[in-house]
């Protein structure tokens, strides 16, 4: 496994309703955080897709 001392960056464009983000992850904990409707689940879902994952990293609530 690589490991690395400064952050991993990822940069989201146009997937699952998000137009473009760029993240940078320091080492250590990282927490995202936002308001209501801050597209931080498409953020988690592009995280997991570069990360290998098919499937999304949590379900979304049923009404």
């Amino acid at each position: 496994m690589a490991t690395t001392n400064g952050p991993a960056r990822l940069t989201v464009t146009r997937f699952a309703g998000l137009d473009d983000a760029t993240v940078e992850f320091e080492p250590g904990v990282s927490v995202v955080a936002g308001r209501n409707a801050a597209d931080r689940t498409p953020l988690m879902w592009g995280l997991a897709a570069a990360l290998g994952s098919d499937e999304p990293p949590f379900e979304e609530s049923a009404d």
